[in-house]
């Protein structure tokens, strides 16, 4: 099985709890993980040149 099967079958699996529970936000919970899931599953496309968690370069100290 490849990521993309596992990613599937967890989405599947969030989808088949969600559809037995009572409380609505715990489904919403839930079906929020699903999403999740899926959404690994698809291509990312153009990714922009610096991810938002990185931190910008610094510069080197200068040399003596």
């Amino acid at each position: 099985m490849n990521a993309t099967d596992g990613y599937r079958a967890k989405a599947w699996e969030c989808l088949s709890l969600a559809e037995n529970m009572n409380d609505p936000e715990r489904r919403a919970d839930i079906l929020r993980f699903a999403r999740m899931w899926l959404s690994l599953t698809e291509p990312i496309g153009d990714l922009p040149l610096r991810l938002p968690y990185e931190l910008p370069p610094q510069p080197l100290p200068a040399r003596r």
